[in-house]
Protein backbone atom coordinates (compact mmCIF):
# COMPACT_ATOMS: atom_id res chain seq x y z
CA UNK A 1 0.00 0.00 0.00
CA UNK A 2 1.06 3.23 -1.01
CA UNK A 3 2.81 5.07 2.42
CA UNK A 4 1.55 8.51 3.33
CA UNK A 5 4.08 10.78 5.19
CA UNK A 6 3.16 14.52 6.66
CA UNK A 7 6.35 16.54 6.01
CA UNK A 8 7.50 19.11 8.36
CA UNK A 9 8.56 22.21 6.21
CA UNK A 10 12.42 22.66 6.31
CA UNK A 11 13.38 26.33 6.02
CA UNK A 12 15.41 27.16 3.57
CA UNK A 13 19.50 27.77 4.51
CA UNK A 14 20.59 31.18 4.29
CA UNK A 15 22.44 30.78 1.08
CA UNK A 16 25.41 32.82 0.25
CA UNK A 17 25.06 35.31 -2.36
CA UNK A 18 27.86 36.73 -4.28
CA UNK A 19 27.56 40.31 -5.09
CA UNK A 20 29.44 42.06 -7.18
CA UNK A 21 29.56 45.31 -4.84
CA UNK A 22 31.17 48.80 -7.11
CA UNK A 23 32.17 51.36 -4.88
CA UNK A 24 33.41 55.00 -6.72
CA UNK A 25 36.39 56.16 -4.24
CA UNK A 26 37.78 59.54 -5.16
CA UNK A 27 40.70 58.70 -2.66
CA UNK A 28 42.30 55.13 -0.57
CA UNK A 29 41.67 56.79 2.50
CA UNK A 30 38.14 56.58 1.64
CA UNK A 31 38.70 53.07 0.52
CA UNK A 32 40.33 52.26 4.14
CA UNK A 33 37.49 53.93 5.87
CA UNK A 34 34.88 51.48 4.18
CA UNK A 35 36.84 48.29 4.82
CA UNK A 36 37.76 49.61 8.72
CA UNK A 37 34.05 50.05 9.39
CA UNK A 38 33.24 46.83 7.56
CA UNK A 39 35.65 44.88 9.41
CA UNK A 40 34.12 47.00 12.69
CA UNK A 41 30.77 45.83 11.66
CA UNK A 42 31.98 42.16 11.43
CA UNK A 43 33.21 42.14 14.85
CA UNK A 44 30.54 43.41 16.53
CA UNK A 45 28.72 40.89 14.89
CA UNK A 46 30.36 38.26 16.21
CA UNK A 47 30.71 39.44 19.66
CA UNK A 48 27.23 40.00 19.57
CA UNK A 49 26.85 36.29 18.77
CA UNK A 50 29.54 34.76 21.20
CA UNK A 51 27.50 37.29 23.81
CA UNK A 52 23.92 35.71 22.89
CA UNK A 53 25.74 31.72 22.96
CA UNK A 54 27.19 32.64 26.64
CA UNK A 55 24.04 33.82 28.00
CA UNK A 56 22.50 30.90 26.29
CA UNK A 57 24.61 28.83 28.12
CA UNK A 58 24.16 30.53 31.55
CA UNK A 59 20.31 30.10 30.90
CA UNK A 60 20.62 26.44 30.67
CA UNK A 61 23.26 25.88 32.93
CA UNK A 62 26.22 24.81 31.21
CA UNK A 63 29.18 26.05 32.67
CA UNK A 64 31.05 24.40 29.66
CA UNK A 65 29.40 26.52 26.80
CA UNK A 66 29.61 29.67 29.02
CA UNK A 67 32.93 29.53 29.55
CA UNK A 68 33.68 28.35 26.15
CA UNK A 69 31.47 31.20 24.47
CA UNK A 70 33.65 33.71 26.68
CA UNK A 71 36.57 32.97 25.83
CA UNK A 72 35.84 33.41 22.14
CA UNK A 73 33.75 36.55 22.89
CA UNK A 74 36.96 38.24 24.86
CA UNK A 75 39.35 37.88 21.54
CA UNK A 76 36.57 40.18 19.72
CA UNK A 77 36.56 42.29 22.38
CA UNK A 78 39.27 41.99 25.64
CA UNK A 79 37.25 44.96 27.31
CA UNK A 80 33.83 42.78 27.12
CA UNK A 81 32.22 42.68 30.77
CA UNK A 82 32.52 38.54 31.52
CA UNK A 83 29.53 38.73 33.79
CA UNK A 84 28.21 35.16 33.44
CA UNK A 85 31.85 33.26 33.29
CA UNK A 86 33.32 31.63 35.82
CA UNK A 87 35.17 33.29 38.57
CA UNK A 88 38.38 31.11 37.88
CA UNK A 89 37.88 32.08 33.90
CA UNK A 90 37.55 35.73 34.42
CA UNK A 91 40.78 36.08 36.17
CA UNK A 92 42.37 33.85 33.37
CA UNK A 93 41.37 35.60 30.90
CA UNK A 94 42.24 38.94 32.36
CA UNK A 95 45.67 37.81 32.98
CA UNK A 96 45.75 36.34 29.54
CA UNK A 97 44.39 39.42 27.94
CA UNK A 98 46.67 41.85 29.93
CA UNK A 99 49.32 40.18 28.88
CA UNK A 100 48.43 40.35 24.84
CA UNK A 101 48.54 44.12 25.55
CA UNK A 102 52.46 44.26 26.90
CA UNK A 103 53.49 41.83 24.64
CA UNK A 104 51.70 43.81 21.49
CA UNK A 105 52.99 46.62 22.92
CA UNK A 106 57.04 45.16 23.00
CA UNK A 107 56.27 44.16 19.36
CA UNK A 108 55.39 47.58 18.43
CA UNK A 109 59.06 48.82 19.26
CA UNK A 110 60.59 45.15 18.21
CA UNK A 111 58.77 44.22 15.08
CA UNK A 112 61.29 41.24 14.54
CA UNK A 113 61.25 39.93 18.09
CA UNK A 114 60.44 35.91 17.76
CA UNK A 115 60.81 35.61 21.24
CA UNK A 116 57.42 37.91 21.52
CA UNK A 117 55.67 36.45 18.52
CA UNK A 118 55.82 33.16 19.97
CA UNK A 119 54.36 34.08 23.16
CA UNK A 120 51.37 35.98 21.66
CA UNK A 121 50.89 33.03 19.32
CA UNK A 122 50.87 30.67 22.88
CA UNK A 123 48.38 33.42 24.40
CA UNK A 124 45.68 33.21 21.53
CA UNK A 125 46.03 29.75 21.51
CA UNK A 126 44.84 29.55 25.09
CA UNK A 127 42.34 31.82 24.46
CA UNK A 128 40.94 29.62 21.72
CA UNK A 129 41.91 32.42 19.47
CA UNK A 130 43.06 29.96 16.78
CA UNK A 131 43.15 32.98 13.49
CA UNK A 132 45.08 34.93 15.91
CA UNK A 133 47.32 32.21 17.29
CA UNK A 134 47.61 31.04 13.35
CA UNK A 135 48.41 34.36 12.10
CA UNK A 136 51.24 35.17 15.19
CA UNK A 137 52.45 31.86 14.83
CA UNK A 138 52.98 32.62 10.68
CA UNK A 139 55.10 35.60 12.03
CA UNK A 140 57.52 33.55 13.27
CA UNK A 141 58.33 31.91 10.64
CA UNK A 142 58.56 34.43 8.38
CA UNK A 143 61.43 35.32 10.69
CA UNK A 144 63.01 32.42 11.30
CA UNK A 145 61.53 29.55 9.09
CA UNK A 146 63.91 26.84 11.13
CA UNK A 147 62.74 27.99 14.05
CA UNK A 148 62.99 24.93 16.89
CA UNK A 149 61.76 26.18 20.03
CA UNK A 150 60.26 23.28 21.23
CA UNK A 151 56.65 24.91 22.48
CA UNK A 152 56.64 27.13 19.19
CA UNK A 153 56.35 23.80 17.09
CA UNK A 154 53.87 22.33 19.42
CA UNK A 155 51.58 25.20 19.29
CA UNK A 156 51.77 25.70 15.59
CA UNK A 157 51.23 22.20 14.91
CA UNK A 158 48.40 22.18 16.75
CA UNK A 159 46.82 25.40 15.31
CA UNK A 160 47.32 23.94 11.63
CA UNK A 161 45.39 20.66 12.78
CA UNK A 162 42.96 22.84 14.26
CA UNK A 163 42.03 24.41 10.66
CA UNK A 164 42.68 20.92 8.83
CA UNK A 165 46.01 21.85 7.26
CA UNK A 166 47.03 18.42 7.76
CA UNK A 167 50.43 17.90 5.89
CA UNK A 168 51.66 21.29 7.11
CA UNK A 169 50.86 20.24 10.74
CA UNK A 170 52.31 16.75 10.15
CA UNK A 171 55.44 18.07 9.17
CA UNK A 172 55.94 20.01 12.19
CA UNK A 173 54.92 17.34 14.84
CA UNK A 174 57.61 15.23 13.15
CA UNK A 175 59.93 17.20 15.21
CA UNK A 176 58.57 16.95 18.36
CA UNK A 177 56.05 13.83 18.54
CA UNK A 178 59.51 11.65 19.67
CA UNK A 179 60.14 13.89 22.25
CA UNK A 180 58.74 11.90 25.67
CA UNK A 181 60.67 14.35 27.63
CA UNK A 182 58.14 16.80 27.56
CA UNK A 183 55.40 16.82 29.92
CA UNK A 184 52.64 17.38 27.44
CA UNK A 185 53.99 14.38 24.84
CA UNK A 186 50.60 12.13 25.58
CA UNK A 187 48.91 15.07 24.43
CA UNK A 188 51.19 15.39 21.19
CA UNK A 189 50.67 12.05 20.72
CA UNK A 190 46.93 11.88 20.66
CA UNK A 191 46.98 14.96 18.41
CA UNK A 192 49.21 13.16 15.94
CA UNK A 193 47.46 9.84 16.11
CA UNK A 194 44.53 11.56 14.70
CA UNK A 195 45.94 13.59 12.15
CA UNK A 196 47.58 10.25 11.00
CA UNK A 197 44.21 8.69 10.71
CA UNK A 198 42.54 11.53 8.77
CA UNK A 199 45.36 10.79 6.63
CA UNK A 200 44.58 7.66 5.72
CA UNK A 201 47.83 6.33 7.79
CA UNK A 202 45.97 4.07 9.61
CA UNK A 203 49.17 1.72 11.03
CA UNK A 204 51.00 4.72 12.11
CA UNK A 205 47.52 6.18 13.87
CA UNK A 206 46.98 2.76 15.79
CA UNK A 207 50.92 2.55 16.64
CA UNK A 208 50.49 5.79 17.86
CA UNK A 209 47.43 5.05 19.85
CA UNK A 210 48.29 1.84 21.59
CA UNK A 211 51.44 3.61 23.00
CA UNK A 212 48.99 5.87 24.99
CA UNK A 213 46.63 2.95 26.48
CA UNK A 214 48.84 3.09 29.17
CA UNK A 215 49.41 6.32 29.28
CA UNK A 216 46.52 9.14 28.32
CA UNK A 217 46.01 12.58 27.99
CA UNK A 218 44.78 14.49 31.20
CA UNK A 219 41.12 13.63 31.74
CA UNK A 220 41.00 10.29 29.30
CA UNK A 221 41.85 6.78 30.50
CA UNK A 222 42.96 4.10 28.69
CA UNK A 223 39.50 2.71 27.67
CA UNK A 224 38.60 6.56 25.68
CA UNK A 225 42.07 5.43 23.72
CA UNK A 226 40.92 1.59 23.32
CA UNK A 227 37.32 3.52 21.77
CA UNK A 228 39.70 6.03 18.80
CA UNK A 229 41.73 2.40 18.29
CA UNK A 230 38.53 0.34 17.63
CA UNK A 231 37.20 3.41 15.45
CA UNK A 232 40.29 3.78 13.32
CA UNK A 233 40.28 -0.82 12.37
CA UNK A 234 36.95 0.71 11.36
CA UNK A 235 38.08 3.06 8.98
CA UNK A 236 40.46 0.71 7.96
CA UNK A 237 37.81 -1.87 7.51
CA UNK A 238 39.43 -4.25 9.93
CA UNK A 239 36.15 -4.83 10.88
CA UNK A 240 36.58 -7.80 12.52
CA UNK A 241 39.25 -6.20 15.37
CA UNK A 242 37.12 -3.02 15.37
CA UNK A 243 33.99 -4.72 16.29
CA UNK A 244 35.36 -7.09 19.36
CA UNK A 245 37.06 -4.21 20.63
CA UNK A 246 33.20 -2.27 20.59
CA UNK A 247 32.15 -5.48 21.80
CA UNK A 248 34.70 -5.75 24.79
CA UNK A 249 33.94 -1.78 25.70
CA UNK A 250 30.27 -2.08 25.68
CA UNK A 251 30.34 -5.08 28.27
CA UNK A 252 32.25 -3.00 30.13
CA UNK A 253 30.24 -0.07 29.81
CA UNK A 254 26.62 -1.88 28.80
CA UNK A 255 25.06 2.00 30.23
CA UNK A 256 27.42 4.13 28.21
CA UNK A 257 24.72 5.98 25.66
CA UNK A 258 28.05 6.75 23.32
CA UNK A 259 29.46 3.61 22.97
CA UNK A 260 25.90 1.96 22.17
CA UNK A 261 25.95 4.38 19.43
CA UNK A 262 29.04 3.92 18.08
CA UNK A 263 28.58 -0.19 18.23
CA UNK A 264 24.91 0.61 16.76
CA UNK A 265 25.79 2.71 14.10
CA UNK A 266 29.05 0.00 12.94
CA UNK A 267 26.71 -2.77 13.14
CA UNK A 268 23.99 -1.34 11.04
CA UNK A 269 26.98 -0.29 8.10
CA UNK A 270 27.54 -4.65 8.17
CA UNK A 271 24.37 -5.87 6.20
CA UNK A 272 24.64 -9.03 7.09
CA UNK A 273 22.03 -10.83 8.69
CA UNK A 274 23.72 -10.97 12.26
CA UNK A 275 24.92 -7.56 12.52
CA UNK A 276 21.83 -6.53 11.89
CA UNK A 277 20.27 -8.68 14.25
CA UNK A 278 22.35 -8.08 17.26
CA UNK A 279 22.48 -4.10 16.62
CA UNK A 280 18.33 -4.35 16.80
CA UNK A 281 18.94 -6.56 20.11
CA UNK A 282 21.14 -3.87 21.29
CA UNK A 283 18.89 -0.87 20.83
CA UNK A 284 15.97 -3.42 22.61
CA UNK A 285 18.19 -3.97 24.79
CA UNK A 286 19.08 -0.21 26.19
CA UNK A 287 15.82 0.46 26.11
CA UNK A 288 16.35 4.26 25.15
CA UNK A 289 13.99 6.82 23.52
CA UNK A 290 16.80 8.03 21.31
CA UNK A 291 16.35 9.75 17.87
CA UNK A 292 19.66 8.08 16.48
CA UNK A 293 18.51 4.53 17.53
CA UNK A 294 15.11 4.82 15.70
CA UNK A 295 16.95 6.12 12.25
CA UNK A 296 19.14 3.29 12.94
CA UNK A 297 16.04 0.88 13.27
CA UNK A 298 14.41 2.48 10.07
CA UNK A 299 17.88 1.45 8.23
CA UNK A 300 17.66 -1.78 9.04
CA UNK A 301 14.33 -2.52 8.53
CA UNK A 302 14.69 -1.45 5.42
CA UNK A 303 17.32 -3.34 4.44
CA UNK A 304 15.48 -6.29 5.72
CA UNK A 305 12.77 -5.40 3.13
CA UNK A 306 9.98 -5.24 5.41
CA UNK A 307 9.14 -1.39 3.99
CA UNK A 308 5.92 -0.90 6.29
CA UNK A 309 8.33 -1.54 9.47
CA UNK A 310 10.79 0.97 8.21
CA UNK A 311 8.16 3.36 7.39
CA UNK A 312 7.05 3.43 10.78
CA UNK A 313 10.27 3.94 11.94
CA UNK A 314 11.12 7.16 9.20
CA UNK A 315 7.90 8.83 10.46
CA UNK A 316 9.20 8.51 13.86
CA UNK A 317 12.52 10.18 13.10
CA UNK A 318 11.89 12.94 10.60
CA UNK A 319 10.93 15.28 13.13
CA UNK A 320 14.55 14.79 14.41
CA UNK A 321 16.41 14.04 11.02
CA UNK A 322 14.46 16.35 8.57
CA UNK A 323 17.88 18.41 7.75
CA UNK A 324 19.84 15.41 7.13
CA UNK A 325 20.39 14.70 3.43
CA UNK A 326 21.29 11.05 4.64
CA UNK A 327 17.75 10.56 6.01
CA UNK A 328 16.07 12.00 2.76
CA UNK A 329 18.23 9.75 0.33
CA UNK A 330 17.25 6.87 2.53
CA UNK A 331 13.35 7.86 2.51
CA UNK A 332 13.91 8.30 -1.40
CA UNK A 333 14.60 4.87 -1.68
CA UNK A 334 12.25 3.37 0.12
CA UNK A 335 9.58 5.25 -2.02
CA UNK A 336 10.76 3.79 -4.59
CA UNK A 337 11.11 0.50 -3.12
CA UNK A 338 7.57 0.58 -2.91
CA UNK A 339 6.86 1.82 -6.34
CA UNK A 340 5.56 5.63 -5.28
CA UNK A 341 7.79 7.46 -7.88
CA UNK A 342 6.61 10.48 -7.41
CA UNK A 343 7.16 10.63 -3.60
CA UNK A 344 10.84 8.81 -4.22
CA UNK A 345 11.38 12.06 -7.16
CA UNK A 346 10.15 14.91 -3.74
CA UNK A 347 12.60 13.06 -1.36
CA UNK A 348 15.49 12.68 -3.69
CA UNK A 349 14.66 16.74 -4.79
CA UNK A 350 15.20 17.38 -0.74
CA UNK A 351 17.84 15.40 -0.68
CA UNK A 352 19.95 17.59 -2.93
CA UNK A 353 18.82 20.58 -1.75
CA UNK A 354 20.23 20.11 1.90
CA UNK A 355 23.84 18.41 0.02
CA UNK A 356 23.68 19.31 -3.71
CA UNK A 357 27.02 17.19 -3.96
CA UNK A 358 24.90 13.97 -2.78
CA UNK A 359 25.75 11.27 -6.19
CA UNK A 360 23.28 8.87 -4.90
CA UNK A 361 20.40 11.13 -4.90
CA UNK A 362 21.43 12.56 -8.44
CA UNK A 363 21.16 8.75 -9.72
CA UNK A 364 18.31 7.96 -8.40
CA UNK A 365 16.59 10.89 -9.41
CA UNK A 366 17.56 10.42 -13.18
CA UNK A 367 16.48 6.46 -12.64
CA UNK A 368 13.24 7.35 -11.79
CA UNK A 369 12.76 9.44 -15.35
CA UNK A 370 14.56 7.26 -17.27
CA UNK A 371 12.06 4.47 -16.10
CA UNK A 372 9.10 6.79 -16.84
CA UNK A 373 11.12 6.90 -20.58
CA UNK A 374 11.76 10.60 -20.09
CA UNK A 375 15.00 10.20 -21.66
CA UNK A 376 15.19 14.10 -22.13
CA UNK A 377 14.77 14.99 -18.14
CA UNK A 378 17.10 12.16 -17.23
CA UNK A 379 19.92 13.29 -19.21
CA UNK A 380 19.32 16.67 -17.50
CA UNK A 381 19.76 15.21 -14.48
CA UNK A 382 22.74 13.12 -15.47
CA UNK A 383 24.70 16.31 -16.66
CA UNK A 384 23.81 18.71 -13.90
CA UNK A 385 25.11 16.12 -11.81
CA UNK A 386 28.06 16.02 -13.06
CA UNK A 387 28.06 19.50 -12.91
CA UNK A 388 27.97 19.48 -8.76
CA UNK A 389 29.31 16.03 -8.17
CA UNK A 390 32.58 15.99 -11.21
CA UNK A 391 32.60 12.91 -13.82
CA UNK A 392 31.53 10.02 -12.13
CA UNK A 393 31.18 6.84 -13.77
CA UNK A 394 27.31 6.63 -12.31
CA UNK A 395 26.45 9.16 -14.35
CA UNK A 396 28.73 9.10 -17.66
CA UNK A 397 27.91 5.16 -18.29
CA UNK A 398 23.94 6.30 -17.59
CA UNK A 399 24.81 8.99 -20.10
CA UNK A 400 26.52 6.49 -22.49
CA UNK A 401 23.51 4.12 -22.45
CA UNK A 402 20.54 6.76 -23.05
CA UNK A 403 22.36 7.80 -26.12
CA UNK A 404 22.12 4.36 -27.63
CA UNK A 405 18.62 3.28 -29.51
CA UNK A 406 16.40 2.22 -27.26
CA UNK A 407 16.01 -1.73 -28.04
CA UNK A 408 19.38 -2.26 -27.51
CA UNK A 409 20.25 -0.52 -24.42
CA UNK A 410 20.77 -2.06 -20.80
CA UNK A 411 18.90 -1.93 -18.06
CA UNK A 412 20.72 0.74 -15.15
CA UNK A 413 17.08 0.30 -13.00
CA UNK A 414 19.66 -0.13 -9.75
CA UNK A 415 18.56 2.00 -6.90
CA UNK A 416 21.78 3.39 -4.75
CA UNK A 417 21.43 3.33 -1.33
CA UNK A 418 24.04 5.39 0.99
CA UNK A 419 25.68 2.85 3.26
CA UNK A 420 28.59 4.71 4.91
CA UNK A 421 29.03 7.45 7.13
CA UNK A 422 29.89 10.23 4.81
CA UNK A 423 27.08 12.30 6.24
CA UNK A 424 26.78 11.06 9.91
CA UNK A 425 29.20 12.20 12.09
CA UNK A 426 30.01 9.00 14.53
CA UNK A 427 30.81 9.38 17.87
CA UNK A 428 34.50 8.29 18.14
CA UNK A 429 34.83 11.09 14.74
CA UNK A 430 32.81 14.09 16.63
CA UNK A 431 35.22 12.85 20.57
CA UNK A 432 37.83 13.09 18.41
CA UNK A 433 37.28 16.22 16.40
CA UNK A 434 36.55 18.16 19.66
CA UNK A 435 40.16 17.37 21.03
CA UNK A 436 41.90 18.49 17.94
CA UNK A 437 39.39 21.77 18.20
CA UNK A 438 40.71 22.74 21.53
CA UNK A 439 43.54 24.53 22.19
CA UNK A 440 47.17 22.89 23.53
CA UNK A 441 48.77 22.83 26.60
CA UNK A 442 50.90 25.33 26.90
CA UNK A 443 52.97 26.09 30.25
CA UNK A 444 52.15 29.35 31.99
CA UNK A 445 55.88 30.10 31.82
CA UNK A 446 55.93 29.53 28.02
CA UNK A 447 53.86 33.00 28.08
CA UNK A 448 55.93 35.25 30.21
CA UNK A 449 54.06 34.04 33.70
CA UNK A 450 55.39 33.12 36.33
CA UNK A 451 54.59 29.22 37.56
CA UNK A 452 52.39 30.47 40.52
CA UNK A 453 49.88 31.23 37.76
CA UNK A 454 49.89 27.96 36.52
CA UNK A 455 46.45 27.08 38.84
CA UNK A 456 44.87 30.26 37.44
CA UNK A 457 45.44 30.06 33.62
CA UNK A 458 44.38 26.17 34.44
CA UNK A 459 40.79 27.33 34.08
CA UNK A 460 41.06 28.00 30.08
CA UNK A 461 42.67 24.52 29.07
CA UNK A 462 40.32 22.66 27.33
CA UNK A 463 39.99 19.66 30.11
CA UNK A 464 38.70 16.51 28.32
CA UNK A 465 36.18 14.39 29.68
CA UNK A 466 36.32 10.52 29.75
CA UNK A 467 33.68 9.28 28.01
CA UNK A 468 33.75 5.89 31.17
Amino acid sequence: MPLEIQLFEVLPKKRRVSQKVTVLMNSSESLSFKLTESLTGACKELEKTWGQLADLGDLFNNQEITNFAQTRLISYNPSTHLSSASEDVNKAMELITKKICNVIAKIEKENENIKMWIILGHCYALLSDFPNAYSSYSRVLRIDPNCKDVYFLYGIASVRLHFNFLNDARIFFNKIVSNSSLPESSDIRLRYALLCRNLGDYNKALAELESLITNPPPGLSGDDITFQIAFTHQLANRNDRARGMYNSLYQQHPDSVDIIHQYVWFLSLQNDPHSLDAAETLIEESKLDDPMLKFVMARIMMKRGDMNAAYGKYCDCIGYWSDSPLFWCGLGVLYFKNEQLQDAIVAFQRALYLKGELVEAWANLGLIFELRDNREDAIKIYNAAIGRCGENPKFTERLKNLNIPSGRRQNSNVILEINDSRYFVQVAEKIANQYIADSPYIPVEQVGLDSSKADVVDALVGHHRSLF
